[in-house]
């Protein structure tokens, strides 16, 4: 993605950044940013937040640290008079595209690094719990037939049935957390603020229907497991269905969050190095 030097000039003169380039500035005096058409995303280094101007809307830029602008729109880059600073307010009610919601604000990055850390917590107590079993868990989850189902549960033994059981106490927890996690980081990020607004909403709803999907899983199972070894059920396959639609939707999450986080790195790196 190419990468272009925005410098300060009169407030009357407006320059304009393409949607498929980064805009670098560098100022050695406080600036003020105004976007007066379009959808401007700022990036300042060392904030830990991401910025979104839409028109009319203005931001005050720090002396002597690299900012990026992504986006498409026009906007005018003057220095601020002295004096003037704390008069100026970080994204006064600049409002994200399509009804979408206030950009995020420094407790709303508070939310998220929170949600994150116990997403985390979570799904680290699961693993440790779950690679005691051999074969491993997705052996069960992907059993579609009841030969296969119950076989598993064979191999694994009596003391691999408890570890299983046990599992759910904390699964039926984490389905919550992994689904706020989801939510959370679509609507409280700028990392999404691009996207159409029928693409953003069904991303914001994947994890939380991937848990949805989740729990009608653990139900099926617990119910499976109070039956004698080799019942058979229609449970069973739809249990699988549930297992296959959960994972599909959290890879996919997955991939859509690594592609803007990386593209956002690697926009910085290749920034700074230029600086």
């Amino acid at each position: 993605m190419p990468i272009t030097d925005i410098s300060i000039g009169p407030k009357s003169v407006e320059q304009s950044i393409q949607a498929d380039c980064i805009g670098k500035i560098f100022l050695k005096h406080p600036g003020m940013l105004r976007c007066r058409r379009g959808v401007l995303l700022i990036t300042i280094e060392g904030d830990a937040l991401d910025y979104q101007l839409t028109e009319g809307s203005e931001l005050l830029l720090p002396s002597r640290r690299l900012c990026l602008v992504e986006g498409g729109g026009t906007f005018v880059l003057g220095l601020e008079p002295r004096g003037c600073r704390e008069s100026i307010k970080k994204m006064k009610n600049s409002i994200l595209p399509s009804g979408k919601g206030l950009i995020p604000t420094q407790g709303n990055a508070l939310v998220v690094l929170l949600i994150t850390l116990l997403f985390v917590a979570s799904q680290a107590n699961l693993v440790l719990i779950l690679t005691q079993l051999h074969p491993s868990i997705f052996s069960i989850q992907l059993s579609f037939t009841a030969d296969a189902f119950w076989r598993v549960i064979e191999q694994w033994g009596a003391s691999g049935l408890a570890i299983y059981r046990s599992h759910f106490l904390f699964d039926n927890v984490h389905l919550f957390i992994y689904g706020a996690f989801g939510y959370l980081v679509v609507s409280k990020t700028s990392l999404f603020v691009s996207m159409k607004p029928v693409l953003y909403r069904l991303i914001r709803l994947m994890l939380p229907v991937s848990a949805l999907f989740d729990l009608a899983e653990n139900a099926a199972q617990l119910y499976l497991l109070s039956q004698p070894p080799g019942f058979h059920s229609p449970l069973i396959p739809v249990s699988a269905v549930c297992s296959v639609l959960k994972w599909v939707l959290v890879s996919l999450f997955a991939l859509l969050v690594a592609v803007p986080v990386i593209r956002k790195l690697w926009a910085n790196i290749t920034a700074y190095r230029a600086v």
